[in-house]
């Protein structure tokens, strides 16, 4: 009798770590609402379905010349979260235009109460550190003008490192940039 009983425990213990390892591997996935979780209701969260795709166009300045490429994005009534989206966007065209000589992200876009500014973290700076001021000032344009093609309405853009203030011997981020640029074309 206590050998059908020590085979039924070692059969459980196994099957109870066989369903842990499953776990550990995230070869079953459990997910719990998160209205249940965080005790809201779940018409306090956004829905996939306020997301709708939106053709945009993204630029940088490349070869002394503007280059263009089309992309889809998630496009929500949340303009922070529509600036993330364009941002990274932009982001890894760069990257995969081999512009940057490190892969950079973007932390954060925060607005403000008015959305009047609109504050961009990077992990960190845009530039090498052997471009030059032109070069630097065409990679800001190229993003603000990526923003202005794609119709957002903030008007100033707040550029962040790590979540202070982008310090750069050549230019000013102590203050917003307009997204209107400074280019007349």
């Amino acid at each position: 009798m206590h050998s059908k009983n020590y085979l039924y425990l070692t059969l459980s213990c196994f099957v109870a770590g066989l369903l842990f390892m499953a776990l550990q591997q995230n070869w079953i996935i459990l997910r719990f609402s998160s209205s249940i979780l965080n005790h809201e209701s779940p018409s306090n969260s956004p829905s996939v379905s306020s997301f709708k795709k939106k053709k945009i166009t993204l630029f940088c300045w490349k070869n002394d010349s503007w280059f263009s490429e089309s992309n889809e994005i998630l496009w929500s009534s949340d303009s922070a979260q529509n600036i993330t989206n364009l941002v990274q966007s932009w982001l890894t065209l760069l990257d995969e235009e081999k512009l940057t000589s490190n892969k950079i992200t973007l932390q954060s876009a925060l607005l403000t109460a008015n959305s009047q500014t609109a504050y961009l973290s990077f992990d960190q700076t845009l530039f090498s550190k052997d471009a030059s001021t032109y070069q630097k000032l065409m990679v800001i344009e190229g993003l603000l003008k990526t923003l202005r093609a794609n119709h957002l309405t903030t008007p100033f853009m707040q550029f962040l490192t790590q979540h202070q203030v982008a310090k750069d011997s050549h230019l000013d981020f102590s203050n917003p940039w307009p997204i209107t640029g400074f280019l007349t074309s």
